[in-house]
């Protein structure tokens, strides 16, 4: 059977389904890059709003530092969010590194899903440095960082390691405390 495309009859119909298939198509991936999109954004967000609510035992430095380890992308988002605004009356500069041995002076480390010995690694290199630690790891607070950012419910929410947060010479508002799970560090032998 040959198709004769003169006959619009054919083609049209064939036509407005090819069409609109592929307007589905483009449509479902923008709107799933654009929900992850939304979600680093108002992680992002989250991050500079927490920082609002510490405050820091001696914070020396003309700028206020929010370090992103490992997730460039990630980094990026948040120094475009931060552009030209300001945190505890400071300049805000995002630091991108790869690896936590090339951390130096830093308010605010955001670490993203890392493997347990990572995790541990990173948490021993800034124990004692008077920075806080963020990240959307599960079971992060549990495992001896200061902040993590979850979701539930579709909404998110923060669990605060408010003993981890004392002994980093950290003082979080109550403000803060009050919209947040206090959890206790539960650190086992745990492996990757």
């Amino acid at each position: 059977m040959i198709l004769d495309f003169r006959n619009k009859g054919i083609l049209q119909p064939l036509l407005r389904l090819a069409l609109s298939t592929f307007a589905l198509l483009i449509f479902s991936i923008n709107v799933h890059a654009y929900s992850y999109l939304s979600e680093d954004k108002i992680k992002a967000f989250i991050i500079g709003k927490t920082a609002k609510y510490v405050t820091w035992k001696t914070i020396n430095e003309n700028t206020f530092k929010i370090t992103i380890v490992g997730d460039a992308e990630f980094g990026n988002l948040v120094s475009d969010t931060y552009l030209g605004k300001q945190i505890k009356n400071r300049n805000v500069e995002v630091i991108n590194i790869d690896n936590i041995d090339e951390l130096h002076n830093t308010h605010v480390l955001f670490i993203p899903e890392v493997s347990y010995s990572v995790l541990e690694k990173t948490l021993q290199k800034v124990e004692g440095m008077n920075v806080l630690t963020i990240s959307d790891s599960r079971g992060f607070a549990e495992k001896n960082g200061i902040i993590q950012i979850y979701t539930s419910s579709q909404k998110n929410k923060l669990k605060i390691n408010y003993t981890k947060s004392k002994k980093e010479n950290l003082k979080i508002s109550s403000s803060l405390l009050k919209i947040a799970t206090i959890v206790e560090s539960k650190v086992e032998n745990e492996t990757d």
